[in-house]
Formats: C-alpha cells, sequence, structure tokens
C-alpha cells in the first residue's frame, strides 16, 4: 500500500516532468518566433494561461501535448515538425493543444497514461533481456488496465474532434505526417502515443472495439475532402 501510495504521488505531482526528461525535451529556441508568438496570441483569445513549449529529437514524428494537475501544460513538437512543417500545420498543433487544455478533460486520462507507463516500464526491461516470455506473461496481467487507458484517451480525443472548426487544415497535418512511415517502437514511443495529437492510423478488432480516434478523424476527413472537391 505505501508503494502505491508513493507510485500514485510521484505520478500526480512529477509525471510531466518525468516525460519531459524521458524524451529529452529542450525549450524551444527563441529563434522560432512565430511558434512562440502564435501560442502566445491564441492562448490570449481563448483565455487559457502560460503554456509550456518544447522540441524533442527522440519522439516519433508529431506533435505532442500534456496536461498535468499541477503545473502548465505542454505543447511537444518533434524535430521534424518544427523543422519541415509549414505554418499551417503547426498552427494547427497549437490550435487543438489549446483546445484540449481549456477543455481540460485530458488530465485525468493523462494522469492514467504516466502511471500506466510507469507500471508497464518492467515488460520493456524483460524484452531488452529477451525474456519474451515474462514480457507477455506481464503484459497480460496488466492488459484490463492497458484497456481502460486506452479507451479514456480514445474518448477524449474523439470529444475534442467535434470542436475541430478547420477540417482542410487537420487533414494537411494527416498528409504531412504520413510522409514519415517509420515504424517507431520501444518504451519511449509507447509512451509518446499516448500524449500525441495526431494518433497513428490503427486497424483491426482493438481499435473498432476502442473507436479509434484516429481512424474516425481519417474517415471524416477523407469524406470532407471528397465533398469539398
Amino acid at each position: 500500500m505505501v508503494s502505491a501510495l508513493i507510485l500514485l504521488l510521484v505520478t500526480l505531482l512529477l509525471g510531466d516532468r518525468i516525460f519531459l526528461v524521458l524524451i529529452r525535451a529542450k525549450a524551444i529556441e527563441p529563434k522560432n518566433q512565430k511558434v512562440l508568438y502564435n501560442l502566445q496570441n491564441l492562448s490570449c483569445l481563448q483565455e487559457i494561461g502560460e503554456v509550456r513549449v518544447y522540441v524533442s529529437f527522440l519522439v516519433p514524428v508529431n506533435a505532442f501535448c500534456i496536461h498535468p494537475f499541477f503545473g502548465e501544460p505542454c505543447l511537444i513538437f518533434s524535430r521534424e515538425v518544427i523543422e519541415g512543417a509549414d505554418d499551417e500545420v503547426i498552427s494547427n498543433s497549437i490550435e487543438k493543444a489549446l483546445g484540449h487544455f481549456g477543455q481540460k478533460k485530458l488530465r485525468f486520462p493523462h494522469f492514467v497514461a504516466l502511471l500506466v507507463s510507469l507500471l508497464m516500464l518492467p515488460k520493456y526491461w524483460f524484452e531488452k533481456l529477451h525474456l519474451s516470455y515474462l514480457a507477455v506473461v506481464y503484459s497480460y496481467l496488466f492488459y484490463p488496465v492497458i484497456f481502460v487507458k486506452d479507451f479514456m484517451l480514445s474518448v477524449s480525443r474523439t470529444n475534442a474532434l467535434t470542436d475541430i472548426q478547420d477540417h482542410s487544415t487537420e487533414l494537411r497535418v494527416v498528409y504531412f505526417l504520413e510522409r514519415f512511415t517509420g515504424n517507431d517502437v520501444g518504451y519511449l514511443a509507447s509512451l509518446a502515443e499516448d500524449f500525441s495529437l495526431y494518433p497513428k492510423r490503427k486497424t483491426g478488432l482493438w481499435s473498432a472495439l476502442l473507436s479509434d480516434h484516429n481512424t474516425i478523424t481519417n474517415s471524416y476527413l477523407k469524406w470532407h475532402e471528397r465533398k469539398i472537391r
């Protein structure tokens, strides 16, 4: 009980900082004035307080947000997005992240995601030690918890989809991210996926049961694209 309580407190108070340390996030440089100015402008319009902005070289190509219970919310860009994306893609990422922060519906799902990630850390240690059977057994034991975590994140993202105003810009972001087809695996890639603003496309029974947000997004955007043509 004491160990469980300590784990809960650490996740609640320091979970976002642990995540930033793991992905080696660095504060965005002052030369990216467009990003900072756009963020300040939109956050003032939506009456949202300070938002920390970072860039990371270890996360998959995407934009990420994390909304802790204590402290300022964070917006993280992968290096490829900062260096290769146009202003429209970055603006859509900022607007989408601020929409999540304004609704304040991701705080508890993000807390659960951080907690589950810490619980699942031994699984990746077993895999690195080539103890695949132990990794499978360990994952099986925590399968219900992972299911609940994925369901909570999926519902939160699906609800946020209804608030998107500019679907053509959303489509532009999806096209940009699909240029990078690398299959990122491992602990950091799995952890970052829980905080991604644009989840990867998934198929199969698991996605169908969870009403996968990204499947819904891509289906809607393809329909919207056909409509405007």
